[in-house]
């Protein structure tokens, strides 16, 4: 048990050093746009990574060969800009595409197993969903989220989406000072611990 218990703190904090995500989709009328994408990983993961078995991480590339390659395997993307910064202790990996739809962006946050991180939906009628897939590991003990809480309090996943019109409503996160932007962020602790996947909707015209 002790053992067990052992090996989820490790997949527990192997997972909130990686899940340091920020992303800007910019969706235009007629349903294509510019996706930006920028996260950070911890060298100790990216060591690890491959091999790792469960499907909570490979949801996103760690080296610049596999985004380039995964982007060239969706026919809807388009590379527009790459970096990539590597200190001792992360790789940090920015990256600007064009998409043809938001299932675009789907695929290219699939893993091997051909699931997805998130499921997108955008209507030209004014409505958009997004579906974020936890990675809910049931079995950690409160003293040990305490300590994870405590140990990774920053660590964030940021969403921010502007669209061809005014957001009216928005079902979580928080409207933009800009009224065509709206906002999403979830601490990458609490993907750990809510079961239920993040449904974040929105209305504009």
């Amino acid at each position: 048990m002790i053992k067990k218990q052992l090996v989820l703190i490790f997949i527990s904090i192997f997972l909130i050093s990686c899940l340091e995500v920020d992303s800007s989709i910019a969706i235009k009328k007629d349903g294509t746009g510019i996706w930006d994408l920028q996260y950070r990983i911890s060298q100790e993961a990216i060591y690890i990574t491959p091999g790792l078995e469960f499907s909570g991480f490979n949801y996103f590339p760690t080296n610049e060969n596999e985004i380039r390659k995964r982007i060239n395997e969706i026919m809807g993307l388009g590379l527009l800009q790459i970096s990539v910064r590597e200190t001792a202790d992360f790789s940090e990996f920015y990256t600007r595409m064009s998409f043809q739809n938001t299932d675009d962006i789907k695929s290219f946050l699939s893993n091997s197993e051909e699931k997805s991180l998130v499921e997108i939906s955008s209507d030209n009628d004014g409505s958009f969903s997004l579906k974020i897939k936890n990675i809910y590991i049931p079995e950690i003990n409160q003293d040990t989220l305490k300590l994870l809480s405590a140990l990774y309090p920053k660590k964030m996943i940021n969403i921010i989406v502007s669209f061809p019109g005014i957001v009216t409503d928005s079902s979580t996160g928080f409207l933009s000072k800009d009224p065509e932007k709206a906002a999403f962020e979830m601490r990458t602790i609490d993907a750990l611990t809510t079961e239920e996947p993040v449904i974040w909707t929105i209305n504009y015209e």
